[in-house]
């Protein structure tokens, strides 16, 4: 029998691949829609979405389903999860999952004492050049991993987005936006631990009229083996390149014997070994045809997927990268994890 589906939040672009991602598996059934502010349900109308609902607490309170899907914006999804979690609802967002520690805590106390499952749109892992390069790594092609640096770097296209994104209530920072990405896939990606967040740091670059907006946004981290990982999570992206650049999601990764390198469109997973000259272009592994919403079917089945995403990987992940949040907020360092 199908998982049925309540959906909240169209707010973001992000809200219609979750959407579709969920209404296209056959595990799921979405059965209903909310979306509160006026403006963007007609966006969402427009956009052949079926809104069923004005009111979230509404549809959370009359419409039987299994779990809850949220899109909204982003200071607001904690709450959203958490009324849904005590409703006695599965979870599943998009990044970020909430904005503040103490939502988290609350989420993964929800998840532990009702036995409910938290999935998220995290894609990385799932994602030809990533896959390749984890295996590469995990089969001992570097060596031991003692470097990393990852570019999340996005484009702002400022006149497209929403005007709550430039609130710092509202949208709760860049590094919360976007290092989840990186920070969930690197344990997974090289095998190691992140321990300690030795800095990081959020600045007002190129939108001078919202000064506390942080369009540069960097974090540095401390791996389990001494080792660190350097990360550019900015807003600083070229505008009108989209995501098409070629330092989109791009990983270096230096180890003992070796380094790989790969991006988002790299074609190949490229290898140098220590001792040899030539660059070694290999090309992507088979993936098996898992994504983030049968994932999240595994883990509410208690059958999760080894070494894929599951309800305390992810909050692990989100709590790390909103610690990471706060050093930047408060110009921490050495903060262990």
């Amino acid at each position: 029998m199908a998982l049925k589906v309540a959906f909240v939040g169209f707010q973001t672009g992000h809200a219609y691949s979750l959407y579709k991602d969920l209404a296209d598996h056959p595990g799921v059934e979405v059965v209903a829609a909310c979306e509160e502010d006026e403006t963007v349900r007609g966006k969402a109308v427009e956009r052949g979405i079926t809104v069923t609902h004005t009111s979230y607490a509404k549809m959370l309170g009359g419409v039987p389903c299994d779990a809850v899907a949220c899109s909204d914006w982003y200071g607001i999804r904690g709450a959203r999860l958490i009324d849904a979690m005590k409703a006695g609802k599965h979870v599943i967002s998009d990044k970020p999952m909430c904005t503040r520690l103490n939502e988290v805590d609350e989420i993964e106390q929800l998840a532990h004492a009702k036995h409910l499952k938290v999935g998220c749109q995290l894609p990385v892992q799932y994602h030809p050049p990533f896959v390749t390069a984890q295996q590469l790594i995990r089969e001992g092609a570097i060596g031991d991993v003692h470097s990393v640096t990852f570019n999340g770097a996005h484009t702002l296209n400022y006149d497209g987005r929403p005007t709550w994104m430039f609130e710092p209530e509202r949208y709760g920072g860049s590094i919360n936006d976007i290092a989840i990405h990186g920070i969930d896939a690197l344990p997974w990606l090289t095998g190691r631990k992140l321990v300690a967040v030795t800095a990081a740091r959020e600045w007002n670059a190129r939108v001078p009229e919202h000064p506390k907006f942080g369009d540069g946004a960097v974090v540095l981290f401390k791996l389990d083996n001494g080792g660190s990982v350097f990360g550019d999570v900015s807003w600083l992206s070229p505008d009108g390149a989209s995501y098409k650049t070629p330092f989109y999601w791009r990983f270096t990764i230096m180890g003992s014997n070796g380094t790989i390198e790969t991006s988002w469109h790299a074609e190949t997973v490229r290898l140098f070994k220590k001792g040899e000259k030539d660059i070694i272009e290999t090309p992507f592994y088979a993936g098996d045809g898992s994504g983030y919403v049968g994932d999240w079917l595994l883990d509410i089945a208690n059958t999760p997927a080894p070494e894929r995403l599951h309800t305390d990987r992810i909050l692990q992940g989100v709590r790390t990268t909103l610690i990471a949040q706060n050093a930047a907020n408060t110009n921490a360092r050495d903060v262990n994890l």
